[in-house]
């Protein structure tokens, strides 16, 4: 349905919904209200919809509402009230990634990145080639799958909890993983996701 008949049928049945008509039985009113309820939580493939082309637009005001504030909008002018929308951790880095863009962040915020699957670099690594943090996250692992002679003698029953540490892509394409930062890139705010 084109979203301009979709948006007139979506009024309509606000309208009958809260109309007094005494032609109208509770019922009818019920399934009107019902009807929209269904629908406007159907917005969620249009709000996707205009998610992707968000995505792909250059950086502006339409292209940083949130789904929200755009479920919000949508719901404001049929008079209906919003739906909560949830945010997935691609809604949460493409706004991250949206918000730094332009300008870099701190470490602090970097982190929080790397804590919902972000990968994260400083602007003055960019002279290093492809060279980036990310987050690999705390794990379990079964004791038939370690070959590490060492490792293995950490096992105290059959499985062992690893604990998450950063990881890092360095300049000649290998994965340091233990990465900590120095005083420098602690107090650095030129952090961006990649």
């Amino acid at each position: 349905m084109e979203i301009s008949k979709y948006a007139a049928w979506m009024r309509k049945c606000a309208e009958a919904a809260r109309t007094t008509d005494p032609k109208l039985t509770k019922a009818q009113r019920r399934k009107f209200t019902n009807e929209i309820q269904s629908e406007y939580r159907g917005l969620a493939a249009l709000l996707d919809r205009v998610d992707n082309l968000r995505a792909s637009s250059t950086p502006g005001a339409a292209s940083t509402l949130d789904k929200q504030e755009l479920m919000n909008g949508i719901c404001a002018v049929f008079g209906v009230k919003a739906p909560q929308v949830e945010y997935t951790d691609a809604d949460l880095q493409l706004m991250l990634k949206r918000r730094f863009a332009s300008e870099g962040m701190t470490f602090g915020f970097a982190l929080e990145a790397m804590k919902i699957g972000c990968k994260v670099a400083r602007k003055s690594w960019a002279g290093f080639g492809n060279v980036y943090l990310w987050l690999l996250p705390e794990s379990t692992i079964k004791r038939e799958w370690v070959k590490d002679k060492m490792l293995a003698e950490c096992f105290v029953a059959d499985e062992l909890v690893c604990h998450g540490a950063i990881r890092m892509k360095t300049a000649n394409c290998k994965v340091l993983t233990g990465w900590v930062p120095d005083g420098d890139e602690l107090l650095a705010e030129d952090w961006v996701i990649v």
